[in-house]
């Protein structure tokens, strides 16, 4: 047996030992391998960017670039690049840019506070928006890059579209409002607040903003819609109430509402638009009262001629009865009630067609101090004692294109409204003046010369409400005794101002009294005043008359009043016969009566027919349409004059002596 030395023994030890430490590094090795693979594996296939950097230094230790040490696929894909010809390139060689001067203030910056940096960019060279975060490592540092391209791109259609819906909200002035019913909390978009005239500030995200600016009369209505929208009834509403403005007055809001609900269906948000709609209230309520006028005129237009065909027998007759009652004045009183009763009548269509006429056709050259003199002296003796009439007229007064007898009317209904406004007494002051004045409407851009017409009374006064209303036809607040009223004088009033191209204005306070103002745009001229005479004029000679109406009672009247005026009158209710009787006696007539409105054929027709008979004939149109009494119509019929009804013998009279033809 042989022996081994210790020495030996112990050297086989140390090599069994070395090998096992060895096995046991290799196998360390490996899995240090097989990690840093699988760091490598992930480092390649992020999804980010992802690449190494070290630092570059100047002689002085400072940062003057850095050079790529690695980068993963995407990286390289997106820089559309090979690892191998860029690898140790500086950021300027591999982007052929100014990257270094661009970047090196983050590079220093995550350095010196040796701390991980997140920052977005925009890189020119491939067109993205990167999330970035830099990691500092010794002397590199490691950057990873998030393609947030989409997002941005996203993000300013957003903001563009948000921008876009701000300017039309905006220039719609449409105002919204968010009611998280959960918390209760409001909010209210700075332009519904400016509908309120109020700044962002001043308004606080609370219901009761809302509830304490709704007229009293518009709340139970709004709560009823909103309600019902609450319980389920309907997803949304649409609802118009008036809201109390900064300046104290009330404006039309038009509110449109829609309604969120959870998945059980309880409502747990309501959002609405505001739109100011006070304008188109407004233009509503204009257009709404123009047609108002428009049917009244049609109504008046459509009636005048049969009411007034009442009328004339009335007036004719009562006229006889007091030619033959001549000295008997009791029974004439009571004749005069008759007659008194007809022509107001008569007025009452005459006022109502007024009211439907867009122009005056016959504008005289008027100065309204005579006139304004002439209603305060009538009022001095008829008004009420106690009430005090004051009147200043500032001279020299510029004229004015006018017809007297409405303007006149114009005066005296104002004056009287006035005085009937005091019934305890009071004062009323009536001034003239002329003024210059731009009138707040769209065709007045300059300043024009007026004259002014005040009418100032310390009365009653009225509100807004009635301020709304007081020119609509047939509204009056004189609904007892004998204050009672038609309506129709400020109706009246409104109108012929209006056909005078003028403008009214009127301010009242409740307690304190009203005052009017009507301007009248001046015109250049001289003023004449001309008197017309009623004068009942009787034919001398043996004139004859052809008289033509269809109605059998108007042909009768004719007869009575013409007779009495001393002619011979031939009458007829069928116009054929009429003219049939003119075609053989045209020689023997001296003038023509033809009313206008007539069955069998009108009266333009009938003047058409014998004219043609006799060019020469004179003939005078009497008509119901008291709106057509004019020139142009006139002409347009070929008549030689026309005659309203109803008319009195006087004013016959006056017709036929200045027309008819001699034999």
């Amino acid at each position: 047996m042989i022996k081994q030395s210790p020495s030996i023994l112990l050297s086989s030890t140390q090599q069994v030992t070395r090998i096992e430490e060895l096995e046991q590094a290799l196998a360390e090795a490996n899995k240090l391998n097989k990690r840093n693979e699988h760091y490598h594996q992930l480092f390649a296939n992020m999804n980010h960017e992802v690449h190494v950097w070290q630092l570059v230094y100047d002689e002085h230790g400072n940062i003057k670039t850095w050079r790529l040490l690695d980068a993963n696929k995407l990286a390289l894909n997106t820089w559309n690049k090979k690892l191998d010809d860029i690898i140790g390139l500086t950021t300027d060689e591999i982007f052929e840019s100014n990257a270094t001067e661009t970047f090196l203030p983050i590079v220093e910056k995550i350095f010196l506070e040796q701390s991980n940096y997140e920052w977005e960019t925009y890189f020119e060279s491939t067109q993205q928006y990167l999330q970035m975060t830099s990691i500092p490592c010794g002397d590199y540092f490691i950057s990873t890059g998030l393609d947030i391209t989409a997002i941005k791109k996203t993000q300013h259609v957003l903001q563009d579209t948000l921008l876009k819906l701000k300017e039309a909200i905006s220039a719609g002035n449409i105002g919204l409002w968010d009611w998280d019913l959960t918390s209760n909390i409001v909010f209210y978009s700075p332009e519904w607040k400016r509908q309120l005239g109020y700044e962002d500030s001043e308004i606080l995200n609370d219901y009761n903003e809302w509830r304490s600016r709704v007229h009293p009369d518009d709340m139970e209505s709004s709560l009823k819609k909103i309600n019902r929208t609450l319980e389920g009834h309907t997803d949304s509403h649409e609802i118009e109430f008036r809201m109390l403005h900064k300046d104290g007055s009330y404006r039309w809001i038009l509110s449109h509402v829609s309604s969120l609900r959870n998945e059980s269906g309880k409502p747990i948000r309501m959002l609405g638009s505001h739109i100011d709609i006070t304008e188109r209230k407004r233009m509503e309520e204009t257009v709404l009262q123009q047609q108002k006028m428009q049917a009244l005129g049609t109504l008046a237009g459509g009636i005048a001629h049969d009411f007034n065909n009442l009328l004339t027998p009335m007036l004719g007759y009562s006229q006889l009865i007091k030619l033959f009652l001549a000295g008997n004045e009791k029974q004439i009183k009571y004749v005069n009630l008759i007659e008194e009763s007809a022509k107001r009548a008569k007025d009452l269509v005459e006022k109502i067609l007024i009211m439907s006429r867009k122009s005056i056709d016959n504008l005289e050259v008027v100065k309204l101090d005579k006139l304004v003199e002439e209603v305060v002296t009538l009022l001095a003796v008829s008004a009420n004692k106690e009430v005090r009439i004051k009147h200043h007229i500032s001279l020299p007064l510029p004229t004015i294109a006018a017809d007297p007898s409405q303007i006149y009317q114009v005066v005296l209904n104002l004056c009287t409204n006035a005085i009937q406004a005091m019934p305890n007494g009071g004062e009323l002051n009536i001034t003239l003046s002329s003024t210059l004045k731009r009138l707040n409407n769209e065709h007045d851009a300059e300043p024009r010369h007026y004259v002014c017409l005040s009418v100032i009374d310390s009365g009653k006064g009225f509100d807004g409400k009635i301020k709304e209303r007081i020119f609509e036809p047939f509204f009056t607040t004189k609904l007892q005794g004998e204050e009672r009223g038609s309506g129709l004088g400020l109706s009246i009033v409104a109108s012929v101002i209006k056909q005078h191209n003028g403008y009214i204005e009127v301010d009242s306070q409740l307690g304190k009294g009203t005052e009017f103002r009507v301007y009248f745009p001046v015109v250049l001229g001289r003023s004449k005043k001309s008197e017309i005479k009623a004068e009942l004029i009787l034919n001398s000679g043996t004139s004859t008359i052809l008289f033509i109406d269809d109605e059998q009672s108007l042909c009768e009247l004719g007869v009575s009043l013409l007779e009495t005026l001393g002619y011979r009158v031939f009458a007829f209710h069928s116009a054929k016969q009429a003219i049939d009787y003119f075609n053989t006696h045209h020689n023997s007539i001296n003038l023509i009566i033809t009313d206008y409105a007539m069955p069998e054929m009108n009266g333009p027709l009938v003047v058409e027919k014998l004219k043609q008979i006799d060019q020469d004939v004179p003939i005078i149109m009497v008509t119901g349409f008291t709106n057509m009494v004019n020139e142009e119509h006139r002409l347009q019929w070929g008549c030689d004059a026309i005659m309203s009804k109803p008319y009195n013998i006087n004013e016959l009279s006056q017709m036929i002596d200045k027309h008819v033809k001699g034999l």
